[in-house]
């Protein structure tokens, strides 16, 4: 398409008239007052109406029109003297303007495809855009002497190692690609410049981007063929697995845009990687294998936040590698703002590998986990164990969990335990929720040195295992200050406690102050305690501060006689207490089993004046004289003065 010449207007469109008739073919035309018209050439309009004439006028001799074209537009024709000339807009001028835009259109395209203000075209270069030739070196020679290559779009064969250095830049339309050949590897230090949408490097070859060191912000799943298509009604989506592992393989730090992506493999976030969404509720990865990880994470310096993680069906127990986080070795790290539901845990630490026979170290350590929502769960809202190791120095917040299977309904999935901590120290954790589920303990802490929950929440968390507590404490120092049980129903034949306490030794403690249970009914023939101590071993010692509750008793202590806590409630009686290595406890009748030694106490709890007046007596409690099994106890006696 060519321009058309467009003839200048003339303002207020001053006419003229004819100085003498005219044929329809004459070419030189007489008017009055030559004066008033544009210059030539241009466009006049003779007479009016529908049989007007459009004529072009070359040139202007005195008031004579010369070089004239007759009927331009309209039909040639014969006018008499005296007919009105003037410069009117006309068709012509119309589609003149119409045609010529329509052409620059055209030609800032074919500019925009030969020379982009993004760099140098590789296809006027010579690359070929069906991906049969190689365009390695034509790039290559482009960034040699410019800052940029453009690549239009086509599908760019690369099949050379090539490096695209720091100052320099590769520029796609939509629609172009580079495709590495097999073992090929494009190692890129400087820009690109692509929309976060497209598909810009095919690796289906075999070939390989390295982005270690790219001049980029992020790189997007999308570069590397994902496209968020799941449907989660049908189940149906493109498998994004390969995207996602080529994404966080080229580059550091991988931004997931708002949609719903299907995997069908477990990803590996490893050390240094940055896998970030938009947000938990809009940038969604659903696992749609069972009983795999979402997640492998392991290493130093992983950030990992602002996802929704999810698997297509709800993984039972049963599957107990169906965890949205499978730990190896983390460290230094943080894991944050993620949404999980279906899972078995959402984040597991103990086994290396998803194997119960793999003894390789692992551990977490110094990692922060914060501001998580967890549902539909199976085995545990966290289970972090290690293995030849310690996890130390970890900070744990606002995570909150609920486990409805139907909410109208009001049922409850089952799970084993709530949190579970094993083989911590120097870690710290606030606003650890547990909601609406039914499970065993709710926190488990398992040989834990100095570990300090700050603020809990248990509500609607029901439980039918007897022998079991809300707090499972296992040969731990742990210090939880404030939080509340709440609307939870334990239907027991036995016992269950708001602490269980076993095989402590001697320097374990668990401090709990600040806490109110209220709402929680005991039903089933058993009965609630604060706390539950075991027939296991203790030598530990448990203190409660400021803790009020109801549908509780105060404690109960199996094989007391090889139990010897201390037991306490500020401002309130000391129920048992160990003090200077002896045995303080309580009861009716004096021991006659278990190991004592001397000068443990047994203090009388049914006290009854006896003997004969002006000598009788009480008996307050039995002493140990002799250690043994059980050893030699005697009476202690207090003279009422009746």
């Amino acid at each position: 398409m060519a321009q058309q010449p467009m003839y200048p207007g003339q303002v207020n469109s001053p006419q003229t008239e004819l100085a003498s008739a005219i044929d329809d073919v004459q070419t030189t035309v007489p008017v009055m007052d030559a004066s008033v018209l544009p210059a030539a050439p241009n466009l006049l309009v003779i007479g009016g109406g529908e049989d007007a004439e459009t004529i072009l006028y070359t040139g202007i001799s005195g008031d004579n029109l010369t070089g004239v074209t007759r009927g331009f537009q309209g039909a040639a024709k014969a006018w008499g003297s005296g007919v009105k000339v003037g410069r009117f807009f006309t068709a012509y001028d119309h589609d003149a303007f119409k045609n010529n835009i329509a052409d620059h259109e055209t030609r800032v395209t074919s500019i925009y495809d030969d020379v982009d203000h993004r760099g140098v075209n590789i296809r006027r270069e010579g690359a070929d855009p069906t991906g049969t030739e190689d365009s390695s070196s034509v790039i290559v020679s482009i960034l040699a002497n410019a800052n940029a290559a453009f690549l239009p779009e086509g599908e760019y064969l690369i099949s050379e190692d090539i490096t695209i250095p720091a100052g320099k830049a590769l520029a796609f339309a939509p629609g172009a690609k580079i495709k590495p050949a097999s073992g090929v590897t494009v190692t890129i230090y400087g820009q690109i410049e692509a929309n976060p949408f497209d598909h810009i490097f095919d690796l289906s070859l075999g070939g390989n981007i390295s982005m270690t060191t790219a001049s980029v912000d992020w790189v997007y799943p999308q570069w590397f063929g994902a496209v968020n298509d799941y449907n989660p009604t049908t189940g149906e989506g493109t498998d994004n697995s390969d995207a996602f592992e080529k994404a966080l393989a080229a580059f550091s730090r991988v931004f997931v845009l708002r949609g719903r992506y299907k995997i069908t493999r477990s990803l590996n976030v490893a050390s240094g990687k940055q896998l970030i969404g938009f947000s938990r509720s809009s940038s969604v990865i659903v696992q749609t294998s069972d009983n795999i990880p979402i997640f492998y994470s392991g290493g130093e310096g992983i950030r990992i936040g602002d996802l929704r993680l999810e698997y297509k069906n709800f993984q039972p127990s049963a599957n107990k590698w169906g965890n949205a986080i499978h730990v190896q070795k983390l460290y230094e790290s943080v894991i944050e703002r993620l949404s999980v539901s279906n899972a078995a845990s959402f984040i597991y630490c103990e086994r290396y590998s998803t194997s119960d026979t793999d003894t390789s170290q692992n551990y977490i350590y110094s990692t922060t986990i914060r501001d998580i929502r967890i549902s539909n769960y199976s085995r545990h809202i966290m289970y972090l164990s290690s293995i030849n190791a310690g996890n130390t120095g970890c900070i744990f917040s606002n995570i909150y969990s609920n486990n409805w299977d139907n909410f109208e309904q009001g049922t409850k999935r089952t799970a084993i335990n709530g949190f579970v901590f094993k083989n911590f120290s120097e870690s710290f954790a606030s606003q650890l929720n547990v909601e609406h589920t039914k499970l065993t303990n709710c926190f488990v802490f398992d040989n834990c040195e100095s570990f300090k929950l700050i603020s809990f929440h248990i509500e609607g968390a029901d439980n039918n295992n007897n022998y079991n507590a809300f707090f499972d404490i296992q040969g731990s120092n742990v210090e939880v200050d404030t939080g509340m049980v709440s609307f939870s129903n334990v239907s027991v034949a036995n016992i269950y406690g708001l602490v269980r306490f076993k095989n402590t030794a001697t320097g374990d403690t668990a401090v709990f102050r600040n806490i109110k249970i209220r709402n929680v009914t005991v039903s089933g023939g058993g009965s609630g305690y604060l706390l539950y101590a075991g027939a296991e071993t203790n030598a530990g010692s448990v203190s409660f501060e400021n803790v009020k509750y109801d549908n509780f008793s105060q404690v109960f202590v199996q094989n007391n006689n090889i139990f010897p806590p201390l037991v306490r409630r500020i401002n309130e009686d000391l129920f048992y207490y160990k003090v200077g290595g002896k045995v303080i406890t309580y009861g009716t009748l004096m021991p006659t089993t278990g190991t004592w030694n001397n000068g443990d106490e047994k203090r009388n709890t049914l006290r009854i004046e006896e003997g004969d007046p002006g000598s009788k007596y009480v008996v307050v409690g039995w002493t140990c004289i002799a250690s043994g099994t059980p050893g030699t106890w005697v009476e202690m006696k207090v003279l009422t003065g009746n």
